[in-house]
């Protein structure tokens, strides 16, 4: 248990961003208000599912029947796993889709500026396009459109 609850707080947060990061700054809101529905429901059914399987076939009775249902349950989550990485590996991506990463690396290959440029602080990417706003006093890059960053 402890094992995962480390796993699942580091990979909520990467997730998350990999999300974000590959979306248009259009689409953030969406991008993020599915990415939240789709998180919930899969807690839900993460929890229903197995619960379903161990109900079926196991129960609270005796230690052999309990270890019943939690071997039918540990098979399902498995099964599971396996499938949502399969679905992540042989899934196509979707064409003509350039991660908000490659595309402010060649905005900023065509002249964007740079923090050099703006007295040593990272400048902010437009709203409008993944290129940087010229004079920007922004806390970081990835900074969330229509927010102020924190100074440190």
């Amino acid at each position: 248990m402890i094992v995962s609850g480390i796993g699942f707080s580091l990979a909520i947060p990467a997730v998350t961003k990999a999300v974000i990061s590959t979306s248009a700054p259009a689409d953030i809101g969406t991008a993020s208000g599915a990415y939240s529905t789709t998180r919930q429901l899969g807690g839900a059914f993460g929890v229903a599912v197995p619960g379903a399987a161990f109900a079926a076939t196991g129960s609270y009775l005796s230690s052999t029947a309990f270890s019943d249902g939690f071997r039918t349950a540990m098979g399902v989550i498995a099964g599971l796993a396996l499938a949502g990485a399969a679905a992540g590996v042989l899934l196509p991506r979707r064409p003509g889709r350039v991660p908000a990463v490659q595309a402010h690396d060649a905005g900023h290959e065509a002249g964007a500026v740079t923090a050099q440029e703006t007295g040593g602080r990272a400048p902010l990417v437009s709203a409008h396009s993944n290129s940087v706003m010229p004079g920007s006093s922004g806390d970081a890059i990835d900074s969330p459109v229509g927010t102020k960053p924190s100074r440190r």
